[in-house]
């Protein structure tokens, strides 16, 4: 099987049990633990999806990640796909038998079953002592040459779930405040705007200052605290978050990734929701589902009523494939968004949070 990772478009081909395992936290962004991961193989032999599990401590919760996964892997239509436990035998087992039983009846077909631990792994499908030992077999990630090649793409594997929740932890200190005082100049421009400029303004503004904010991301330069926090208040009007969001047409994925990470920990948090939301929805496209599944937390819990999130959190909970969002045009609905906005202007308005919040 292989990945097609990486701008160049060549993919990195996995043929062995260790390439898997080196393979996997570059996809899931983080070296998991504790858990159970199922990726999803395609018809041209790549993966098309991971989803990962926590490991649940008792006998209900390893019923729901049965019939979640299989529900997920059989939605997908994919003929095959690969489970890999991470934790003890007492951990990991019980979930993997009843995930494999879960499949068992379906048209996937399970080409692998792993329990990583300690530096080793078993398979749970192989019972040949000549390559499969009972003491398990070593790898080591940190020398693996897959490894290598998915750093040299470009791809990230933070330690832990936990170090990727920090990635998007908001700035604190001297950071914060900075960012708190330009954000009430900012509420207090647009409140003025608001009162004297035509609606048509908005949208012309949003598209000006997006392409700002982008220019500091690819030259490589931290956005001033103005820029940051005008953005933020830009984006509350839905026309401009959405056609933001088209932005990753022009520029790449890395690029948007990196503008709205840096946007989502440094504006208030009651702008959170827009850059957060355009954040998953990106990284789900990508395949980079646990920086979709930690964004839109990260929007849930500011507006947990916010529409786009939760639909992006319907799909993370249902496994649409990567494949259906990345097949999006994103020039031509920048294209339809801009139309809409001609016709009807108010939706570029920015709609202001009415009590500002503090950390």
């Amino acid at each position: 099987m292989n990945i097609p990772t990486g701008p160049d478009g060549k993919a990195i081909v996995l043929t062995a049990p260790s390439d898997l395992l080196a393979a996997l936290p570059y996809l899931l962004g983080f070296h998991p633990v504790l858990s159970l991961v199922a990726m999803s193989i395609g018809h041209a032999g790549s993966v098309s999806s991971v989803i990962r599990y926590d490991l649940p401590e008792g006998a209900e919760g390893v019923d729901q990640i049965a019939a979640n996964c299989r529900a997920v892997l059989t939605r997908e239509r994919v003929p095959s796909a690969v489970l890999i436990g991470y934790g003890s035998g007492g951990q990991v087992t019980p979930t993997m038998d009843a995930v494999r039983e879960a499949l068992r009846e379906t048209d996937v077909k399970i080409v692998e079953a792993l329990r990583c631990d300690g530096g080793r792994y078993w398979s749970y499908t192989c019972s040949d002592l000549g390559c499969c030992p009972v003491e398990g077999t070593p790898y080591d990630l940190t020398s693996h040459q897959v490894a290598a090649e998915a750093v040299a793409k470009g791809a990230v594997a933070l330690p832990s779930r936990d170090a990727l929740i920090a990635s998007l932890a908001p700035v604190s200190g001297a950071d914060r405040e900075e960012m708190r005082q330009a954000t009430a100049l900012a509420r207090a421009r647009a409140h003025g705007l608001l009162r004297t400029q035509k609606d048509t303004y908005w949208f012309a503004e949003g598209l000006r200052h997006v392409e700002v904010c982008f220019a500091h991301v690819e030259a490589n330069r931290e956005l001033p605290a103005d820029d940051v926090a005008w953005l933020g208040v830009l984006l509350t009007g839905i026309q401009i978050r959405d056609v933001a969001m088209t932005e990753i047409a022009r520029r790449g994925y890395a690029v948007c990734r990196q503008l709205w990470t840096e946007v989502v920990r440094r504006v208030e948090p009651e702008y959170v929701p827009a850059p957060a939301t355009n954040l998953a929805f990106i990284a789900l496209g990508a395949g980079d589902g646990a920086l979709a599944r930690v964004a839109v937390e990260r929007a849930l819990t500011v507006d947990p009523e916010y529409r786009f999130a939760r639909l992006i959190s319907f799909g993370l909970d249902v496994g649409i494939p990567p494949a259906q969002l990345a097949e999006v045009d994103w020039a031509a609905q920048a294209h339809v968004i801009a139309e809409l906005a001609a016709k009807q202007p108010l939706g570029a308005r920015p709609i202001l949070p009415p009590h500002p919040t503090t950390t």
